[in-house]
């Protein structure tokens, strides 16, 4: 949550407030225990621990402390919202996509190499589609592929919702609009990322 409030952050957010609400963690009589690196999950009725911000510069430091918090709270799985790992401990992690390998970015950044780690040492994987999945077992041959699940995001519907003819003929009139496209996300890559390039020629 601290790197970026991106699309991972607001799935993760909905994960976290439905089990919140719901008894699926205490009907298992499983605890679940947030190491919050932002205040932005404060209003969630888990037990949360106070932990220091990601720094890509310093991942080797921040693996020790995850795996000494592991040690200290008596950890049996951790999980993250991002690719950091404790050590000693088995993973589950959650695979949101394969871009660097499928585009061949290669290690061209520190924060990639952890990636790739971070999938290396997993115990389990749930991944958010079938062609992740996929790739994942391409990528990765070594993963056993009993060990991969498929979960598909939702959809908040208190917040996505298709909204009446007239709000969207209000809508057209008010920005002046007659069609348009929509492009849900940033410019970022040079103008290649999610293929905003070929929404801008459409």
């Amino acid at each position: 949550f601290n790197v970026a409030n991106s699309g991972i952050a607001r799935v993760w957010r909905s994960v976290l407030k439905e089990l919140a609400s719901s008894d699926l963690l205490a009907s298992r009589n499983l605890k679940l225990m947030i190491l919050n690196r932002s205040d932005v999950l404060s209003d969630l009725d888990f037990e949360s621990v106070l932990f220091p911000k990601y720094n890509f510069s310093y991942p080797a430091t921040d693996r020790e402390i995850l795996s000494q918090v592991c040690v200290t709270y008596n950890v049996d799985l951790f999980t993250s919202s991002y690719y950091t790992f404790a050590l000693g401990r088995p993973s589950l992690m959650t695979v949101y996509d394969l871009i660097p390998e499928v585009f061949d970015f290669g290690r061209i950044s520190r924060g990639w190499l952890e990636r790739e780690l971070a999938i290396m040492h997993a115990s389990a994987y749930v991944a958010i589609s079938t062609s992740t999945k996929e790739d994942l077992r391409k990528y990765y041959p070594f993963i056993n592929p009993s060990s991969i699940s498929v979960a598909r995001p939702g959809v908040d519907t208190s917040i996505f919702y298709r909204r009446s003819e007239q709000a969207i003929i209000e809508f057209k009139i008010k920005h002046n609009l007659h069609d348009f496209l929509v492009f849900v996300g940033s410019k970022r890559h040079e103008n290649v990322y999610k293929n905003v390039v070929l929404l801008f020629e459409v």
